[in-house]
């Protein structure tokens, strides 16, 4: 037991150094951890147990410059389990550098398995926005077309408590969208289908991040430029 916990202490100095990046950090831990057989366990238990959600980040974040991609199961549980943001937004990343297009399926498929587990309505809407949340960290494009019927379902059921979903389906395909989905928000502009004030600023938002991806500073000049080609 002190033998884990003078162990566990040397990664988290390793985590809390403000000296080394995470590739560096990411080396240095994979050093340690082979140096111990039960050096990943007490890894992945920082991960998942540590009290300080900036160490759980930490060592979620580092995981994304190690070789262990049999550490993405556990990834893909705690991003429904934890209840930090900059936790989830971690290991959702970390899972998409580690095993690229599968990622979002490996998620999708947890999703679906906890959702028919789950029988509270309030904890199956913040089950679904965190689902929502990790398909844009993932910051990968086949999460596109999950993201946009998630946003059509949410639309038609709208009601207060729909908003937060909204928002961060949103929030998502200002990040990750293509022009496609420029067309796709627009069309729903124009049919005022945001009704809430903070979800048509959430819509604004997203279309002149999109803009910007295509060489627009804005919405209006994306579409003055559309017109004349």
């Amino acid at each position: 037991m002190l033998h884990n916990f003078v162990f566990r202490n040397k990664l988290v100095r390793v985590l809390e150094d403000r000296f080394t990046n995470w590739e560096q950090k990411g080396f240095l831990i994979s050093s340690l951890i082979e140096t111990d057989s039960n050096g990943l366990d007490i890894y992945l238990r920082l991960v998942e147990k540590h009290r300080k959600a900036k160490i759980r980040k930490g060592a979620a974040s580092v995981a994304a410059y190690m070789k262990y991609k049999q550490v993405v199961p556990r990834f893909i549980d705690r991003i429904f389990l934890d209840k930090d943001w900059s936790v989830r937004f971690a290991l959702s990343s970390t899972v998409a550098r580690l095993i690229g297009n599968e990622a979002i399926k490996k998620l999708q498929d947890k999703y679906n398995e906890i959702q028919l587990q789950q029988t509270d309505s309030e904890k199956k809407y913040y089950l679904t926005v965190h689902y929502a949340e990790s398909l844009s960290s993932m910051g990968r494009e086949e999460a596109i077309p999950i993201l946009t019927e998630m946003l059509d379902q949410a639309i038609s059921h709208q009601r207060k408590q729909s908003n937060t979903l909204i928002v961060q389906i949103l929030y998502g395909l200002g990040e990750i969208g293509n022009e496609a989905v420029i067309d796709v928000l627009l069309a729903k502009k124009n049919m005022n289908a945001f009704y809430a004030e903070s979800v048509k600023n959430s819509a604004h938002h997203a279309l002149d991040k999109l803009a910007k991806k295509y060489g627009a500073s804005t919405l209006t000049g994306y579409l003055k430029k559309r017109s004349e080609n």
